[in-house]
């Protein structure tokens, strides 16, 4: 296949692809290298598909990284989830190519640096903003969280096998999140974009800032260079103004075959971080004309980028304790009714937090209807790849009406040996990692020892 999606969510007659498309393979195409480790056990699996496969993931990853689409998922200002799922999938590659370069820079930059950071995905109150804005936010928020969870797991298993700085490695809880370098107050330059992240402010109006004024509304600057208007910027204003956007943190400066000549102030509202995706533009061939855009990044407020706010803020909800369409207003109708989604995010929590209270939680849940939990459970594989230590639980019974709940022990059995046809061909298909007892062949039961060992680089 070519290795790009050029055409991803076209709308004949309007556009022939846009950026949004890219998520549907990106929210699925991480265990690409998972799937390519599998098939380098087996005899079938050549020196020319191994050959083939790594010039296809350079291709595929040369595409995402440089092509307008990709750059709009991984760049710009409230994707949210969009974001995430990007950099889950583009690490995942990386990682199988040995693009070690680009693995570390993109990891540095995931709490802090890229304007969908963490830090402005997630709320000191824990609340994911742009996630449960949308008509359907609780369910987007725990897409969100999902995605963010899986992210967390690519990292973790970069910083394995290759060496990763405090920077690099991923931090699931604030205020210490962040490495002491990215703490402090810093400008951003982007090469060769431009910005409009923001009206013109009021104060500067149509003001050019030149080396010398040939334009009406011009103030010249006679040394003018990046840190004279810099500077300029800055004298206006405090940190909350440039947090809301509202003074100058951001900076057009335009260089004239390599010399700075006139710069253009604008107060980004992307967060409060001063930055934004735009499009890239080359220098003029012609004019040697060079447009730079400063981004001034501040510090992110205490409690932001909290994977652990982020669960702690939605369990009231998932547990019947808050109502979440009264607190978050334009949902739908039916929304933050149905919360099984968050049962594998409360398990993962537990996990990374050691809290196995987090776990304890799961039953409580909500449900739009009352499903078979067990059987939901079992449909997720993480549940399989990252087992609980046991826990005994109490889960409501597949209808509304029967009065004894299921008994349920969230760590996984693995000996199958007394188990039903039934229970062991549900869990063959899920491929757990280790099954002894029967095995299922052709539909029917036959006393085997089974052994499934899957490598997982990711999750």
């Amino acid at each position: 296949m070519n290795p790009n999606l050029n055409y991803g969510e076209r709308l004949p007659g309007v556009f022939d692809g846009a950026a949004s498309g890219v998520i549907h393979l990106t929210r699925r195409g991480a265990i690409y290298s998972d799937c390519a480790e599998l098939l380098r056990h087996s005899q079938s699996w050549t020196d020319e598909d191994e050959m083939a496969w790594q010039q296809w993931i350079v291709s595929w990853l040369e595409w995402l990284t440089t092509h307008e689409f990709g750059i709009i998922e991984s760049d710009a200002p409230n994707r949210g989830n969009h974001a995430t799922w990007m950099w889950v999938h583009t690490l995942a590659m990386a990682k199988a190519a040995g693009w070690q370069r680009l693995a570390l820079n993109w990891m540095s930059r995931l709490q802090f640096g890229f304007p969908t950071a963490l830090v402005t995905q997630i709320e000191s109150t824990g609340k994911m903003p742009t996630e449960a804005a949308r008509p359907t936010g609780a369910v987007y928020a725990m897409f969100g969280l999902t995605a963010i969870f899986k992210l967390g797991t690519v990292v973790d298993s970069i910083c394995r096998d290759w060496e990763c700085s405090n920077a690099t490695k991923f931090k699931w809880d604030s205020p210490t999140s962040l490495s002491a370098s990215q703490e402090t107050a810093r400008w951003l330059v982007l090469q060769e974009a431009t910005t409009d992240c923001a009206d013109k402010l009021s104060e500067y109006a149509d003001t050019v800032f030149k080396k010398s004024c040939d334009v009406p509304d011009c103030v010249q600057l006679v040394d003018l260079n990046e840190e004279t208007c810099r500077n300029r910027c800055l004298a206006v204003g405090n940190e909350e103004s440039q947090h809301n956007g509202t003074s100058c943190n951001t900076i057009n400066l335009r260089y004239n075959r390599g010399v700075a000549d006139e710069c253009y102030f604008r107060g980004c509202r992307t967060h409060g971080d001063g930055a934004s995706w735009t499009k890239r533009e080359e220098p003029s061939p012609s004019t040697g004309l060079l447009w730079q855009k400063h981004a001034y990044l501040l510090p992110p407020k205490e409690g932001t980028g909290s994977v652990r706010r982020a669960v702690n803020y939605l369990i009231p909800y998932a547990n019947g304790t808050k109502d979440w369409r009264s607190d978050h207003p334009n949902q739908m109708s039916w929304e933050g009714g149905d919360w099984r989604n968050f049962a594998p995010i409360l398990h993962q929590a537990a996990l990374v937090f050691g809290e196995q209270s987090y776990a304890v939680l799961i039953p409580s849940i909500k449900q739009d209807r009352f499903a078979d939990f067990r059987a939901e459970w079992l449909k997720d594989k993480i549940h399989l790849v990252q087992p609980l230590a046991p826990i005994s639980i109490q889960i409501p019974t597949s209808t509304p009406s029967s009065s004894a709940p299921k008994q349920y022990s969230l760590a996984p059995t693995r000996d199958f040996s007394n188990a039903s046809c039934d229970e062991i061909r549900s869990w063959i298909q899920l491929r757990p990692l280790q099954v002894q007892g029967s095995a299922v062949t052709g539909g029917a039961c036959v006393p085997v020892r089974v052994t499934v060992c899957v490598l997982f680089h990711y999750p």
